[in-house]
């Protein structure tokens, strides 16, 4: 695949401080998750796959899943379902799909912006019953997000461990 979006992502084949490699998956394997989930992904978020899907590495994706394994398991669709969308009210109209989620929040985008890299959203997850969504800090795409996330954590570790 020829990356147009995530040039950060591609060339960072893991964080410093980690001797884990991020992994990415074919384009034969994003299609065969396009067919099960039935979901047109947008260029970006396939180049994402491409590059990090299996196992992101120390990317810092807030402090839950990321990697396409676990974002497309049914049992996992559900269990997310039943334990942080419906006690917190969250019902979205319109189709999205969750790349990275953590224990207060997930990140998403839209699929119906028909756009290559959509923007990014965040879902904040308060007391239940509430939420709040927002451009995750400011209103990026998916590309400038990642990007941003990849330069992040490079500093983010070199501060930590030198």
């Amino acid at each position: 695949m020829e990356i147009q979006y995530l040039k950060n992502l591609e060339n960072t084949s893991k964080v410093e401080y980690s001797s884990q490699m991020i992994e990415g998956i074919s384009e034969e394997k994003i299609a065969e998750y396009e067919t099960q989930l039935g979901i047109i992904f947008p260029l970006a978020y396939k180049e994402f796959l491409y590059l990090a899907g299996s196992y992101p590495g120390y990317l810092v994706l807030l402090d839950g899943l990321a990697s396409i394994e676990d974002l497309a398991d049914e049992e996992y669709q559900a269990y997310r379902q039943k334990a942080y969308l419906e006690p917190f009210n969250f019902k979205e109209t319109r189709p999205y799909w969750t790349f990275a989620t953590g224990s207060q929040a997930f990140w998403f985008f839209y699929l119906d912006e028909d756009t290559e890299d959509p923007i990014v959203w965040q879902a904040e997850l308060y007391d239940v019953g509430s939420y709040d969504l927002n451009h995750a800090g400011k209103k990026q795409t998916f590309s400038e997000f990642i990007n941003d996330i990849v330069d992040y954590s490079k500093e983010y570790y070199k501060e930590m461990y030198g």
